[in-house]
């Protein structure tokens, strides 16, 4: 059934056997987690320092013109 369906799709029978593979299990490495060599890179700032200082003047100005 599976096969008469990939054909109506245009899937040849290689083209269903590639996609019904099993995925490979992990290895003991692999399911540790990320080793020493592959350290995640610091958070990179969103906010470039003009953006900031955008909003820091205008959160100043807010201030001033909002009474408290």
């Amino acid at each position: 059934m599976l096969r008469d369906e990939a054909v109506k799709l245009g899937l040849t029978p290689d083209d269903l056997d590639r996609l019904a593979e099993p995925i490979p299990t992990r290895t003991e490495a692999e399911a540790e987690g990320p080793g020493e060599e592959d350290v995640p890179d610091p958070p990179v700032d969103v906010l470039d320092p003009t953006t900031r200082r955008q909003i820091r003047v205008a959160l100043e100005h807010l201030r001033r013109t909002r009474p408290l």
